[in-house]
Parts: structure tokens; sequence; C-alpha cells
């Protein structure tokens, strides 16, 4: 094989307008000095195992220019052009060893004509092709992946030209070491340990092919049948990051439906923290409007008793308190919701659903705030009130501007509440 090889190299380097046809070679080479004419005699001349020579001119010297081709043997290392290679190592069918080192004379022909090798990045989509079929189900050139729905992606080797156009520009891209690193990540074998490790490795690992089956199907579902297989080679960056990024998720909480449940569980338990916020404040607010009807009351009378405003006064003061602490829980609450996302590290997928599941709650939020600012101002003026009808803040002669102080001060602990979002 290697003195095939280098004999056929230094054919191609003293040839021109060379073709490459599945796996024939032609071209058309110059005789300019003898050991060039004993190069094509010794093709001639010699019975190679794995190629057939022919020539159009049996007789030739010095000065010639002949016409030559050569029908390599199909061995699973030789491809005379790219579109043999993709063929027979695409081909789920041929079932081909793609470990083997392997020569691609269309690639050496372009190498000396100055074109960049690609034969590296069409290994690596045939290894690619390989383990998809051996992790997930397949059916002659067809590989289907399982979730949810399904996915179908056809293989097709008979259409080269889209395997060599992506594997031109995918060094461009800073792709192979991506794909290369995702073969990898795929190709992990679980090691046979204690039956117990083993049972719960095994689960890991049938829950890294789900999970990339899913993010397959995610991607591809949109695409028409024939553009699918391209279509993941391209977007293979943004596929191999996703599945990582999910893939720690289930890593962290064993796995990644948990984490979806968790969501919800901890939108609902928000949301029953702030019902259960206001449930307690309207137990202490009830008697605000009993306090109302004896203020009432007592308003047109010549002697207002003292004891009663000074006590309902005191109540207030209580209750705005509890108002207050009320408020603050409330807004740790808030505060709690907001960092959510960046403590629980959630990853960009699942940002939106927790938007999503978290709307009603903080809709529930700005009318319990609402609640908190009625009820304030509320017990503001009511102890406004209490204050001007007491004794002792009329000998003082500073019941209004003691009314005027609270009233602005509730006012103020309100703006702050609301302004230190």
């Amino acid at each position: 094989m290697n003195q095939m090889k280098l004999k056929i190299e230094q054919l191609l380097n003293l040839s021109h307008t060379v073709t490459f046809d599945e796996q024939n070679i032609n071209g058309f080479v110059r005789l300019e000095k003898k050991a060039d004419v004993d190069l094509v005699n010794e093709f001639n001349d010699t019975n190679f195992d794995d190629l057939s020579f022919k020539l159009e001119s049996y007789r030739f010297d010095i000065g010639d220019e002949v016409n030559y081709k050569i029908d390599l043997y199909h061995t699973g290392t030789q491809f005379a052009s790219y579109e043999n290679f993709i063929f027979h190592r695409f081909d789920l069918t041929k079932n081909e060893d793609t470990d083997e080192p392997f020569v691609i004379y269309e690639e050496i022909y372009s190498k000396l004509k100055g074109k960049k090798p690609i034969s590296h990045n069409l290994e690596l989509f045939s290894k690619f092709i390989k383990c998809l079929s051996e992790k997930y189900y397949h059916r002659d050139n067809q590989i289907i992946f399982f979730s949810k729905t399904h996915c179908e992606i056809f293989i097709q080797p008979r259409n080269y030209e889209k395997y060599i156009n992506l594997a031109l520009v995918y060094d461009e891209l800073n792709l192979s070491e991506i794909l290369k690193s995702f073969i990898d990540w795929l190709s992990v074998e679980t090691p046979k340990l204690d039956s117990g490790i083993s049972t719960t490795l095994t689960t890991h690992q049938n829950e890294r092919y789900a999970i990339a089956a899913t993010e397959f199907i995610d991607h591809l579902i949109t695409f028409n049948k024939n553009e699918k297989i391209f279509m993941l080679l391209k977007n293979i960056d943004d596929i191999y990051k996703s599945i990582i990024s999910k893939y720690s998720l289930y890593l962290e909480d064993f796995k990644y439906s948990k984490f979806t449940e968790k969501i919800t569980e901890h939108s609902d338990e928000f949301l029953n923290k702030i019902n259960k916020i206001i449930s307690d404040l309207q137990t202490q607010i009830l008697a605000v409007p009993l306090a109302v009807s004896f203020i009432t009351v007592f308003k047109k009378a010549e002697e207002v008793n003292q004891f009663v405003y000074s006590g309902f006064l005191i109540y207030l003061l209580i209750v705005l308190y509890s108002c207050i602490q009320q408020a603050y829980n409330l807004k740790h609450i808030e505060l709690q919701i907001q960092q959510f996302n960046q403590i629980a590290k959630l990853p960009t997928e699942l940002s939106s659903q927790w938007s999503q599941e978290i709307a009603p709650v903080k809709k529930k939020l700005i009318l319990h705030k609402l609640f908190f600012i009625l009820i304030s101002i509320f017990i503001g003026v009511l102890m406004g009130v209490c204050i001007t009808h007491i004794t002792i803040f009329k000998g003082f002669n500073i019941n209004d501007c003691i009314f005027i102080l609270i009233f602005i001060s509730i006012l103020i602990k309100i703006y702050r509440y609301f302004s230190s979002e």
C-alpha cells in the first residue's frame, strides 16, 4: 500500500487535467524526461493488487503526452475521490471500520495545487454518524431520535457535495474541535463496577442520550428531512452547548424533569407566602372599622372619653407597626423572587419558563402593595383624629402639627418602601 501510494503521488505530481470519478482517476501526463517514462512503464508493466492501470497508447517516449486511467479496487482504506470516501464511510449499511488509516488521492492532488485538505473533517463526520447509529435506533441510512416526539435523519451518502462544502468551511467556523468533543462525550462507556454503581452510571448514561435526543429534535424538527443531517453538523456548537447545559442540570438534580417541577414548586411557595402575609394582617385590621364607629359615636359629645381615644391610638400604633412589619416581609419575598433566577443558576432555556410561572405572583404583589398603601393612609388619618381629641396634645397646641407629621411620616415610609425596588 505504501509503495503504491508513493507511486500514485509521483504520477499525480506530473499530471495535469486530473479528474476523480468515484473510484477512478483520469489524467494526462507529459513525459519530459526518462524518469517520467519509467514511471508510466512501471504502472503499465506491474500488476498492483489494489488497482488496474490503463493507457490510451502503448507506445510513448520523452515529449509525449499520455492519457491514463487508474481504477482503484475498494479496500476500505484507499479512495480515489471524496465522493467515494463519503459513499463508503457514511453508508451505515456497509458497516466499514472508521478507525483504519486511509488515503484519498483527490486530496493529495488538491494539496499539490495549493488547496487545503478536508479529509480530517469528513472523517469526523463519518465518526459522528457512526456514533449516533450506535447510540440510537437506525435502519438503512436513517437515524431516528425518540423523545416526546421523534425525528428522522437521512444520511444521504450520495449527496456528497453538501458534505464536501460543509467540510471546506468547518475549520473556519471552528467547529472541528467542538464536534470531536461531542463525539467523545457521546462515546463515553460505562465501566464494569459493583452492580449498584453500574446501575447508577447506566442511569446517567441513558439520561445523557435522552437529553441529547431531545435537543436534536428541538433543533431539527422544523427542517426538511433532507436538510437535517447538514443542519445538525452546521449548528453543532449551539446544540452541544445546550446539551451540556441541560446535562449539568440533570447531574445537579439527578433528573432534568425535577428542575422544571422545582420552578413550579417555588412559584407556588412564593404565592402562598404572599397570601399568608395578607391573611395575617387582616386579622389585625379587622377592628379598625370598629374604631371608626366608636370615634363617630364620641365625635359630637361635649366631653370625649380621653381613655377611649388613647386606647384607640395605642391600638392603631400597634396595627401600623404590624403593617410595616408585614410590608417588610412582602419586600423580602419580592427580593427572593428577583434573585431566584441567579441563585438557582437557571439556563436561558428555563428562564422563560420561570418568568411565565412567576408572572401571576408578581401581579399579586402589585395588588398587595396598593392594599398596604390604602391601609397605611387610613390608619394615619384615624390616628390624627384620635390625637386631635386627646386633651394632653391640645394643651401643647401642636395637634395639627402632630397630625401632619404622622401623616407625612407614613407617606415617607410608603415612598421609601416602594422606591427601594
